[in-house]
């Protein structure tokens, strides 16, 4: 049996695979200490192995912006994968929920394809990742993990992009700030002064909520413009986009129309959007597989 699991800034959530088929799942809230998610994380697999049996693979997907204030990445990923391995005995691996739902891609949506593929998670936090593809098989000649979420966003201008407040990694008009679902509620109520989930404002959007229309067009040129300069430098025939935030029936095109205001259409990639699942990064974490990317790396753009 494989374990998934998916950590981010609200919820850690866990899918048990046993022969391709899920049996279990469960989420609890993220606790704010690092060391209080690692054994929260141990709890779920230890309780999980005493209903269901020995587990042998577990693979985790850490939401790099969500993560930031715990310290560098790398050195969370390590903390985490070294604690499952020594507390529980099982072999586990971690990845960037960019990367495993590439890698869990449906291959038709691959087939002939060749250049590079980016990437994008917009939810509770966001993330970008690019693969080489220059051959015939599932495996990526190389992948690469960009520091992304706390990019100033482009062209941001406070009177027509609103107030930021500072951000964790203490910079203001940050890409995270805007572009994650967090920054959709903290910009809707700037306008209507009311509470509401990214959810119910995205759903607002065909309905009669016309602070929600004004602030999803504003959020759709925000993630254009965030997107500009990674696609100018990668090039990127196929662009895959997965989270909550993308869950509106004309996201693929609205996007599509607002990114050709702003980059040449020579540089404009098709565009596809996964369905939206709460278990999904879980689901692809225990589905994964490191040696699918010959060789990983995290660039600073």
């Amino acid at each position: 049996m494989k374990l998934g699991i998916s950590l981010a800034i609200d919820w850690i959530r866990g899918v048990l695979i046993d022969d391709g088929e899920v049996c279990y799942r469960t989420q609890v809230l993220t606790p704010i200490d690092c060391q209080q998610s690692v054994d929260t994380v141990l709890h779920m697999i230890f309780s999980i192995q005493r209903t269901y049996g020995n587990i042998d693979f577990v693979g985790i997907s850490i939401m790099q912006s969500n993560v930031s204030r715990w310290g560098p990445l790398d050195r969370i990923t390590n903390f985490f994968e070294m604690a499952i391995d020594k507390k529980t005995g099982i072999h586990c691996q971690s990845f960037g929920p960019a990367l495993v739902v590439l890698q869990n891609l449906d291959t038709s949506l691959l087939s002939g394809l060749k250049g590079n593929i980016m990437s994008i998670v917009v939810d509770f936090g966001c993330e970008l990742c690019v693969v080489d593809k220059y051959n015939n098989d599932s495996v990526f000649d190389h992948a690469i993990n960009v520091s992304w979420a706390h990019l100033p966003l482009k062209n941001y201008q406070p009177l027509i992009d609103g107030i930021s407040p500072v951000c964790e990694c203490c910079g203001i008009g940050c890409v995270h700030q805007f572009i994650s679902t967090s920054g959709i509620e903290r910009q809707y109520f700037q306008f209507s002064l009311q509470r509401k989930s990214a959810l119910e404002i995205i759903q607002g959007v065909d309905g009669s909520d016309a602070w929600a229309q004004k602030v999803y067009r504003m959020w759709m040129d925000q993630l254009a413009r965030a997107l500009l300069d990674p696609i100018m430098v990668f090039k990127p025939r196929l662009l895959v986009l997965s989270g909550l935030a993308t869950i509106h029936s004309d996201f693929p095109l609205s996007l599509k129309s607002v990114l050709s205001r702003h980059c040449p259409n020579n540089y404009l990639p098709e565009i596809i959007r996964l369905n939206y699942e709460e278990y999904r990064f879980a689901y692809d974490a225990a589905m994964a597989n490191k040696e699918k990317a010959q060789y990983t790396s995290t660039l600073a753009l």
